[in-house]
C-alpha cells in the first residue's frame, strides 16, 4: 500500500470515518453539550508567547506528525526541477536562496502590525520543537507561491490539490444560520484539535485548529457572541504584506462586526481570503472578500453561498476559477435557491443535508478523495446559541452540540 493511501485509511479509521461517499453511520452519537468532539485544551495565560508554548507543548505529537506527513507528499514529475521534493522543502529552498524576497518582507510586516501573534508562533515553535522559520514559512505558503508567478501557480495546482471549504449562510426574519465545511488534506484528518483561550482584558475564544498553524483559521467563536469561518481563495499575485492568516488570528478578539471590518480593511496584506462573520448581539452576518489593497463587504440577506473564488461585484475578476470550486458553488446555489421564498422551511438540519451532499463527486460539497476530506462541519445556530460541530464528513453524522461561550 502506498504511504499516501495508508495515511488516508489510517487517519479515517482513527476517527471512525467512512472513506466511501454516502456511508453515514446508522446510529448517530448522542448529542452532548460538553467538550468538543476533538482533542481539547483550555489555556489561560497573560502573554501570547505562553499561550503558544502551552499549545505547542500539549499538541507536540500532532504538530510533528502533520509536518512529517506533508513532507512525505513529494512532487512526482520527472520533468520538474523539484521532482522528489515536498512543498515545504521547495519553499524553504527559495527562502534560503533569497530571503529578502520570500521571507523577510512577510516577517517584518507581521512583526510591525501583529508582533504579539508572532510571539505566539514563537511559543508554538518552542513547545512543539518545530523550528520557528519552518513554522512561519508554513504560514506563508500562498504568499510565497504568489511571488513565484507562473511557476508558483503550477506548484499550487500540483501540491495544494484540496483547496477546500464551502459555506452557506442564511439570514431572514430573525432566523440566522452559518454553516461551513472545513476541507483540507487527509494529512490533517486525525490531528485537528480545539482550544479555548483566556487572556486578561480580551474576549475568551474557542476554535478548531490545524496543528502547526496560527490560531483562528478554521471555524471559531468568542464570548462576545462572534462567529468566524473562512475560505481560501487563489489569486495570481501576492504582496509583501502581512500573511493573510494573521487576520484570522486578529478577528478572534473582535467584539463587533465594525471591529472585524477595521481588521479586514487593512490594505497591506499578503494574499487573499474570504470570511463569514456572525454577531449574535447584532443579529447579523456579513461576508468579506479581501486581497492586497482591496476588499468588499456584503450584508447577508436570505441565502449567501461561498466556496473558493470571489463572487462579489468588485472582486470576482481577480480570483482563479476551477471546476472544483464552481461545481460546489453552483450545487449549493441550486439547493438554497429552491428555498429563497420559503424561510419558514429553512432549518439547520436542512442546510447540513446540503453540506453532506455527494452530488458532483469528485467535486462534491462533502469531500471524499485520496488527497482531501471534509475535516469538520460547523453549524452555528443563532436562535439556540449553539455550535453543532461535526468531526469529519457531515454525512457520517458524528457531532456534538456546544453552547456558544457568550458572556452577555
Amino acid at each position: 500500500m502506498k504511504r499516501k493511501d495508508f495515511l488516508r485509511n489510517s487517519a479515517a479509521a482513527a476517527i471512525g470515518l467512512s472513506i466511501v461517499p454516502g456511508c453515514a453511520k446508522d446510529d448517530p452519537p448522542e448529542v452532548q453539550r460538553e467538550n468538543p468532539p476533538f482533542p481539547y485544551l483550555e489555556v489561560s495565560e497573560t502573554s501570547n508567547y505562553d499561550i503558544g508554548l502551552k499549545i505547542g507543548t500539549h499538541f507536540k505529537m500532532q504538530f510533528n506528525e502533520v509536518f512529517a506527513r506533508n513532507e512525505a507528499n513529494k512532487v512526482n514529475n520527472p520533468d520538474s526541477p523539484f521532482n522528489g521534493m515536498d512543498l515545504l522543502s521547495i519553499l524553504m529552498y527559495f527562502v534560503d536562496s533569497d530571503p529578502d524576497t520570500f521571507y523577510n518582507p512577510f516577517l517584518s510586516a507581521a512583526e510591525e502590525r501583529y508582533n504579539n501573534y508572532v510571539e505566539e508562533i514563537r511559543g508554538l515553535s518552542e513547545g512543539s520543537g518545530i523550528p520557528f522559520k519552518k513554522m512561519f514559512v508554513n504560514l506563508c505558503v500562498f504568499e510565497i507561491l504568489g511571488k513565484l508567478g507562473g511557476e508558483g501557480q503550477v506548484l499550487n495546482n500540483e501540491m495544494c490539490t484540496t483547496k477546500g471549504c464551502s459555506s452557506v449562510t442564511f439570514s431572514k426574519e430573525s432566523k440566522l444560520f452559518l454553516a461551513h465545511n472545513e476541507d483540507l488534506s487527509t494529512a490533517n484528518a486525525d490531528l485537528m484539535y480545539v482550544v479555548k483561550v483566556k487572556q486578561p482584558g480580551k474576549p475568551t475564544f474557542m476554535g478548531l485548529n490545524y496543528p502547526g498553524m496560527i490560531l483562528g483559521v478554521p471555524p471559531s467563536t468568542n464570548e462576545a457572541g462572534m462567529m468566524f469561518t473562512g475560505n481560501q481563495v487563489d489569486i495570481p499575485m501576492s504582496s509583501d504584506g502581512v500573511p493573510w492568516v494573521f487576520l484570522c488570528r486578529a478577528m478572534q478578539e473582535a467584539q463587533t462586526i465594525d471591529e472585524v471590518k477595521s481588521i479586514l480593511q487593512f490594505p497591506d496584506i499578503g494574499y487573499s481570503a474570504h470570511f463569514n462573520i456572525g454577531s449574535l448581539s447584532e443579529n447579523r452576518i456579513i461576508s468579506a472578500e479581501v486581497m492586497p489593497g482591496k476588499h468588499e463587504f456584503y450584508e447577508v440577506d436570505n441565502f449567501y453561498v461561498h466556496t473558493n473564488h470571489f463572487v462579489l461585484p468588485t472582486m470576482k475578476e481577480y480570483s482563479i476559477l476551477s471546476e472544483n470550486t464552481t461545481t460546489r458553488y453552483n450545487l449549493l446555489k441550486d439547493k438554497s435557491g429552491a428555498f429563497t421564498s420559503k424561510p419558514d422551511e429553512v432549518t439547520g438540519d436542512l442546510i447540513t443535508s446540503w453540506m453532506s451532499s455527494h452530488d458532483g463527486h469528485p467535486h462534491s460539497v462533502c469531500v471524499h478523495s485520496a488527497e482531501g476530506l471534509t475535516l469538520a462541519h460547523s453549524l452555528f445556530d443563532f436562535q439556540n446559541k449553539t455550535w453543532k460541530l461535526y468531526r469529519g464528513n457531515p454525512c457520517n453524522n458524528a457531532f456534538k452540540t456546544l453552547q456558544l461561550p457568550i458572556s452577555r
